[in-house]
């Protein structure tokens, strides 16, 4: 099912480089908006915050979500910290991370990808056609902005290419797919949750943010050479039964900035653990 046109966001900033730069700033000083700002202006010699910070980075990074909070409880998310985390390492484990991000992305508010897989061999202008009419944007001007920025970060993420004709990367597309497929990482995520879980609540029971979670199972993952997004943490908890013998999961404070957790339509932002049996 195509999600709707409405949800299609403008990604002012879409150059991933600079995206990148921004993420460290962030990251370096998280809770720390002041120098937040600073330290992204200085990427933007001669721009003005109001046009740089506020009008494009910080819109873009939340569209895109890879930041939570506002104000001055600005941080990374965990698709955030997962994205600058890979460039740490090896080149194609970056390359994996950012591709099944950009993926996952699109499949939620663009579907570009969609088209241009079900229709290899359109002509250009027929594909933008039919990208177009999958978009809401307030002008005509809008919309093609919408569909070049994206366009370009699919390009950019090696998704996509673009020659005579606009067609996916199959390589790059394939090996999305199959980082976004969560069959393998179930056997490995419960243990990699309570690890998490237990590393930041030594005795159990303690109330910890679900979003520290998602950061710290990610970072499991990524340190065994895989790739685990934010949706992906979130379905598999929610696979997890909560009541067993052995243990006890809980979930509270539906109040909250960032990406709060749906769990049988209900949202929350905290999980606590209490073990019965060890």
């Amino acid at each position: 099912m195509v999600t709707s046109p409405n949800n299609t966001p403008l990604v002012k900033e879409y150059r991933i480089n600079k995206i990148l730069e921004c993420l460290k700033c962030i990251d370096a000083h998280k809770f720390d908006r002041d120098r937040q700002r600073q330290c992204i202006l200085e990427i933007y010699p001669g721009k003005k915050e109001k046009s740089v910070f506020r009008g494009m980075v910080i819109p873009s990074l939340r569209d895109l979500g890879l930041i939570i909070g506002y104000s001055d409880f600005i941080r990374l998310s965990a698709n955030g910290k997962l994205l600058l985390e890979s460039t740490r390492g090896e080149g194609i484990l970056y390359s994996r991370v950012l591709s099944a991000i950009i993926f996952e992305i699109d499949r939620l508010f663009f579907r570009f990808l969609e088209i241009i897989h079900k229709y290899p061999d359109r002509q250009p202008k027929a594909i933008l056609y039919l990208i177009a009419n999958n978009i809401i944007a307030p002008s005509p001007k809008q919309k093609n902005e919408r569909i070049k920025h994206w366009l370009s970060m699919l390009k950019e993420a090696q998704l996509l290419t673009e020659e005579s004709f606009y067609r996916v990367n199959a390589k790059i597309y394939d090996q999305a797919i199959k980082d976004l497929n969560m069959k393998k990482k179930r056997t490995h995520f419960k243990q990699f949750l309570f690890d998490s879980y237990f590393g930041q609540s030594e005795n159990g029971g303690e109330i910890v943010d679900i979003a520290d979670l998602r950061e710290s199972v990610a970072l499991r993952f990524l340190s065994a050479k895989d790739v685990v997004t934010e949706l992906q943490f979130d379905d598999m908890l929610r696979e997890l039964p909560f009541n067993t013998k052995t243990y006890i999961i809980a979930l509270g404070s539906p109040i909250g900035s960032g990406a709060l957790f749906s769990y049988k339509g209900q949202e929350y932002r905290t999980l606590a653990i209490r073990m019965l049996r060890r």
